[in-house]
């Protein structure tokens, strides 16, 4: 039959398999706007010197792109942060799969609908890199969500260390409790039958025995209280 104390800690090691799902906070808001911020700056002096545009004209244009890939990336940041937390990989890389297939799509044809409308002339060449477009996009998804699941694999591997160290202190203190509960009955049965054979035979030092048992047990009360007490206070 399982005693109160393996219950007790079979109780927080089973609540410790499901971590907690990553929030999703200013700071990573913040963090992921710097990157894309980034992404689209390093770009912009990439399309200025390579093809040789205008500096403005590259800086809207990326900065244009760079937005529509930030957004199309929202609902599988959604999908995959909030709604896939600790699922096993396969369902997860089945996600990324139709996520980066309906990524690629939606950004391309977002890349060309802007295109369109913002410079015509340049609609033509467009549609004929749109393949390159899409390998872009592609590498943008994956490129992103790479990032993540490292930070997310880093976070969860703290998460368990700290989990653990928790349950061994907690075992640790459950064993301590288990024992001294123990203890303490057969010290207790044994102190008063030595002060039992005293009161007959020496009354005097039944009481000092007494007394020095009371001592010794708010010393225990007040001590039980501390995970460590000085030596001196044990002697």
């Amino acid at each position: 039959m399982p005693t109160a104390a393996s219950l007790s800690v079979s109780a927080p090691r089973r609540a410790a398999r499901a971590l907690p799902p990553p929030e999703i906070t200013a700071r990573g808001l913040a963090l992921a706007l710097g990157g894309w911020t980034v992404y689209g700056l390093l770009y912009t002096v990439a399309i200025t010197i390579i093809a040789e545009v205008p500096l403005v004209y590259s800086a809207i244009n990326q900065g244009v792109n760079t937005a529509i890939l930030a957004a199309a990336s929202l609902p599988a940041w959604w999908l995959i942060v909030r709604g896939m937390a600790g699922q096993p990989t396969v369902p997860v890389v089945l996600a990324h799969a139709a996520g980066a297939v309906r990524y690629t799509g939606v950004t391309a044809a977002l890349y060309v609908a802007w295109t369109w409308v913002g410079d015509p002339a340049a609609y033509q060449a467009v549609l004929a890199r749109i393949g390159w477009s899409a390998v872009g996009s592609a590498l943008a998804y994956v490129a992103q969500f790479a990032i993540y699941h490292a930070v997310e694999a880093s976070r969860r591997g703290r998460l368990r260390e700290q989990q653990a160290e928790a349950l061994e202190r907690l075992a640790r203190d459950q064993e301590l409790r288990t024992l001294r509960a123990q203890l303490n009955p057969h010290f207790l049965f044994n102190a008063l039958n030595t002060i039992s054979a005293q009161v007959g035979r020496d009354p005097d030092a039944a009481r000092e025995t007494l007394g020095r048992l009371a001592d010794l047990m708010r010393y225990a009360l007040d001590a039980g209280e501390r995970d460590l007490v000085p030596l001196r206070e044990e002697v």
